[in-house]
């Protein structure tokens, strides 16, 4: 992978990973379960982390700001992570992160690990196991939970619907 790529793409993990820490953070204090505060509170943690790991592995290049590189992948991630902000109660919201983001987040990084270059991008490589590892012990522990609250047919097709209407936001 060429260096602008690998930047792009280490770019665009920095900026998800920001806005995952952001959205998970403010709904720390509206979550109704006290679980789910506890541990979106602690997702919102590692996902600040996961966004360092990417903004140490910016290059730096003559005449680009590192800054400029952070960026959304794409303008349908963007609109997801807009809409899923905006969840209303406990089951939205982790439905959102941990059956949409979550999971499109470590398909991202295992995209990125397959395409990776070991001689040109061993510290990315290094970075992606880091990082998807975390994500990934985030995403089993919010699904469980968000199990533990799908007590219902309402609160299952709730939380279907939610998750069909941020899926889309990618695609539009």
């Amino acid at each position: 992978m060429r260096l602008e790529e690998s930047s792009r793409e280490a770019g665009a993990h920095a900026w998800w990973e920001r806005r995952l820490f952001e959205v998970l953070g403010a709904w720390v204090p509206a979550a109704g379960v006290p679980a789910a505060k506890t541990m979106l509170d602690r997702h919102a943690g590692h996902a600040a982390w996961r966004s360092t790991q990417w903004w140490d592995r910016l290059p730096v290049m003559a005449g680009v700001e590192r800054h400029q590189l952070v960026a959304a992948p794409g303008p349908g991630v963007q609109r997801a992570l807009e809409e899923a902000a905006a969840a209303a109660d406990d089951v939205t919201r982790l439905a959102g992160a941990y059956r949409v983001m979550f999971p499109r987040l470590a398909a991202a990084y295992r995209g990125h690990l397959e395409g990776a270059s070991p001689v040109s991008e061993g510290p990315s490589i290094r970075t992606l196991s880091m990082v998807l590892a975390d994500l990934t012990r985030d995403w089993a522990e919010g699904e469980a939970l968000l199990q533990s609250l799908l007590t219902g047919v309402d609160s299952v097709k709730g939380a279907a619907r939610w998750v069909e209407r941020l899926e889309a936001r990618f695609l539009s």
